[in-house]
């Protein structure tokens, strides 16, 4: 073989190496896919620069330090008493069936436990006849902002927080500045066993420096979505304790999103805890100001909203509100634990106000959202409406409809399989029925329009809707306090087939209209719970019973509260007011006492008065 051939098949071997190298480069050692949707931090100054080079002038920072979250100080009462087989009860009215949400009460079917500021109560609440507080559980320096039950374990949500004057830092110096005033987040997640509610038992501590701003638990899997504020000044790592030790997390392991531009960034971490065995598993994402958490089966999204300016006179039309919509796939370990990764990320216009606007079915997620336009021509227009969008597993808008209740507001969605219904309000009420079967096609199939509006829908049973909501005149006031059934069988013709309306003596209101947990459903007697705050002369706090089906709506009961004390012109709940059902038996919850009555026929049986 001559030295040129010899040269020439050296070269086309180096080429095939080369290229065959380059070919297992690119399949095999490509940036795991979450950082492809969203990268992550080599290092503190990293994070430093991310903040001053994406942060938007004008508007204000929220100036956070944190410290340690020392484990929050917990003791027990004593008290006994032994219930009998547990009976059929009720659960939390929630958006997804399964994932359940933290609230002021839940029962086991023999307890009932209800917090009120920095105290749990433990209650015997079954058999009605021996009704008491079995045990307290206080929780030093922190209020409490919610409850899970799992088998024998009590989970509280606690938070804290206060001011203190610390120096004042910028983000490359390290001078101390002026003294600022800030305020200092601490939050909790506090496990205890109740297997003996006379002996309450802390078996389990986290702890964060911000805040938990909301939770789900699924599966025996808590999901924690955690704020650490990371601010202009005073840049640091987020960190968390479990029990008392410290566990720091590493800018190597925070996620950010490269096109984030916001007044203010925040940690966002997604804190996932086996209750049966404590494994756990932390996300670190930071961004701007989140606002939604929805939760379905195998997903987590959430939700960041970013308001654009507007040039006056400048003749084009502005979508003046976009918001954009994290992705984040849930995996199911081994050990039970739940372990979380960035899918992706979608966007779309307007304003997403609550979770109940976002749900996800077959796949793909169905989202409403509220806009305004500005229309900067002379003289100054602008027009708002509310539109429906669907996007497909991979976030990219597959479908959408827009312009729905035009210069109308959005007050009320809910979706349905196949259909998502929505309330939009300025001088009458349209419930607008859309039919979403088709993603790529979704269109109005019917309309209702009548006075009033409502601020809730609540499915029930036989494609019943409840709607919870206002009354108005003429003249769009506001004259009391409503309470409709929709049928919604035929999506052509939604029709109102009965309401309740309290207008007299002066204006109503109602927590279910504004908040899903306060609502109790009865299938097997076909009986919606809500509490209701009457104003006037005669005011009165009660809770009301009605019967819904097929025929109509019915007032079954409007059940007053007995006086915490005779002094009381009213009957204050300390913020909330429950209802559920153990048995055959009706219990009202708030956070001054426990009454109950008998389901079917609503006769008063027992009540005790928690202390002041």
């Amino acid at each position: 073989m001559s030295r040129g051939v010899s040269i020439i098949l050296t070269l086309v071997i180096i080429i095939a190496i080369l290229s065959l190298g380059i070919l297992y480069y690119r399949n095999f050692y490509r940036p795991p896919a979450s950082e492809e949707i969203l990268p992550r931090f080599r290092s503190i100054e990293e994070v430093r620069d991310y903040i001053s080079t994406h942060a938007q002038s004008g508007f204000f920072y929220g100036i956070a330090e944190y410290g340690r979250a020392a484990p929050l100080a917990a003791t027990h009462m004593e008290k006994a008493g032994a219930g009998e087989e547990t009976p059929e009860y009720s659960l939390t009215n929630v958006q997804v069936e399964g994932i359940d949400e933290a609230d002021y009460v839940k029962t086991d079917g023999r307890y009932i436990y209800l917090i009120k500021n920095n105290i749990l109560y433990i209650v015997h609440a079954y058999p009605p006849t021996e009704l008491n507080i079995v045990n307290e559980i206080r929780v030093a320096n922190a209020t409490i902002s919610g409850i899970y039950i799992h088998d024998s374990k009590i989970v509280l949500i606690t938070h804290t927080a206060y001011y203190k004057i610390l120096p004042l830092k910028t983000i490359t110096e390290e001078d101390e500045g002026p003294g600022v005033k800030v305020r200092k987040l601490l939050s909790s997640i506090l496990v205890y066993d109740v297997t003996d509610p006379f002996n309450p038992i802390l078996v389990k501590n986290v702890s964060f420096a911000g805040e938990i701003r909301d939770t789900r638990l699924m599966n025996g899997v808590l999901y924690s979505i955690v704020y650490e504020y990371s601010v202009k000044y005073n840049i640091t790592l987020p960190e968390y304790y479990i029990d008392g030790v410290k566990y720091s997390i590493d800018p190597s392991e925070i996620y950010y999103s490269p096109d984030a531009k916001d007044y203010g960034f925040q940690y966002v971490i997604i804190f996932t805890l086996n209750l049966d065995n404590f494994q756990h598993n932390v996300f670190t994402m930071l961004t701007g100001y989140t606002n939604i958490l929805y939760m379905s089966y195998k997903n987590i999204y959430l939700t960041q909203t970013t308001w654009r300016p507007f040039i006056l006179y400048e003749e084009i039309e502005k979508n003046r509100i976009t918001t954009k919509i994290y992705k984040f796939k849930i995996n199911i370990l081994p050990d039970g634990g739940a372990e979380i990764s960035p899918y992706a990320v979608g966007e779309v216009p307007g304003y997403i106000n609550n979770r109940l606007q976002l749900d996800e079915y077959k796949g793909f997620l169905r989202v409403s959202t509220y806009n305004w336009v500005v229309i900067t021509t002379n003289p100054f227009v602008s027009k708002s409406y509310t539109s429906i969008f669907i996007l497909d597993e991979d976030m990219e808008i597959v479908g959408s409809l827009t312009g729905l209740g035009e210069s109308e507001h959005l007050y009320a969605t809910r979706f349905m399989g196949d259909y998502a219904y929505l309330v939009t309000y300025r001088r009458v009420d349209p419930l607008f029925v859309i039919d979403l079967s088709n993603p790529e096609d979704p269109k109005v199939a019917g309309e209702l329009k009548i006075p009033g509006f409502s601020s809730m829908l609540q499915p029930i049973w036989n494609n019943l809707i409840i709607g919870i909501g206002y009354e108005t005149d003429n003249e769009t006031r506001i004259i009391g306090l409503k309470i409709s059934l929709f049928d919604v069988s035929d999506p052509k013709n939604p029709v109102e087939i009965g309401k309740i309306v309290f207008s007299e003596g002066g204006w109503g209101w109602s927590e279910a209209a504004h908040d899903i947990h306060a609502i109790l459903k009865v299938p097997k007697l076909e009986y919606v719970g809500i509490p209701v705050e009457l104003y006037g002369v005669k005011g009165k706090t009660a809770y009301l019973v009605v019967k819904a089906n097929e025929t109509g709506l019915y007032k079954e009961g409007l059940i007053e509260l007995h006086k915490v004390n005779d002094n009381a012109q009213f009957y204050p709940w300390y913020y909330y007011m429950r209802g559920l059902y153990i048995g055959d038996y009706l219990y009202i919850v708030t956070g001054n006492q426990v009454e109950v009555y008998t389901l079917s026929t609503l006769e008063y049986i027992n009540h005790i008065i928690l202390k002041p």
